[in-house]
């Protein structure tokens, strides 16, 4: 699904099948973009 599918339309299909929720979200860059043990931190923090 897009962010441009999360309008009336896009609740209107989420009435008809029973659906109550809706998680949207977004990642950033990772610590895999992090080199070394900077990286290794990041992902442990």
């Amino acid at each position: 699904m897009t962010l441009l599918r999360a309008g009336p339309t896009r609740l209107a299909d989420m009435d008809a099948s029973g659906i109550t929720v809706q998680v949207l979200s977004v990642a950033g860059p990772g610590a895999d973009l992090v080199p070394g043990q900077a990286g290794i931190d990041l992902a442990r923090a």
